[in-house]
């Protein structure tokens, strides 16, 4: 899903990766609504744009990889509030509950105390910041080895670090 964004922004500079957001956003919103077009934007295409604008500039992994994971981050948790205003039912609060007795459980089958609420609230943000680090590291180096041939070798922020280039 981001990489027309990314390419646009490479090809263009960081403006006409966020015009490719903004249209792939209302293509979305033509198709499929404004919901998925909110939830789209919020997790692929900011964190494309964000990506490309760093690549644009020359940016290095170090700093291009943890601020798109911040921008999947907060679009993470703007669509869970998204999703929890349409639903009229607090999301969050339900997932970290429904954890919480599933940690419960876990602990008085193995005799231990059960965790504390705010710990499990930790952890399911935690995961998000995991998972959103993930996410755009696995991009990271899909796109340094399809973009790297494709578009600018000789960008040095296409340039993978060493690991990568091992693999």
């Amino acid at each position: 899903l981001p990489l027309p964004i990314v390419v646009g922004a490479l090809r263009g500079g960081a403006l006409r990766g966020v015009k490719c957001a903004t249209a792939a956003a209302l293509l979305v919103l033509a198709l499929a609504g404004p919901h998925r077009a909110l939830s789209f934007t919020l997790l692929h295409g900011a964190p494309a744009a964000v990506i490309g604008a760093c690549w644009a500039s020359g940016k290095s992994w170090a700093v291009s990889v943890p601020a798109a994971a911040t921008a999947r981050t907060v679009g993470t948790l703007l669509s869970l509030a998204l999703s929890s205003a349409l639903l009229g039912e607090n999301v969050v609060a339900l997932a970290a509950a429904q954890a919480h007795a599933l940690l419960d459980q876990l602990a008085a089958s193995a005799g231990a105390a059960s965790p504390p609420f705010a710990a499990v609230v930790a952890f399911i943000f935690t995961a998000v910041v995991a998972n959103s680090l993930a996410y755009v590291g696995l991009l990271h180096v899909l796109y340094a080895l399809l973009l790297g041939r494709m578009i600018a070798a000789s960008s040095s922020a296409l340039r993978p670090p060493a690991w990568v280039k091992r693999l």
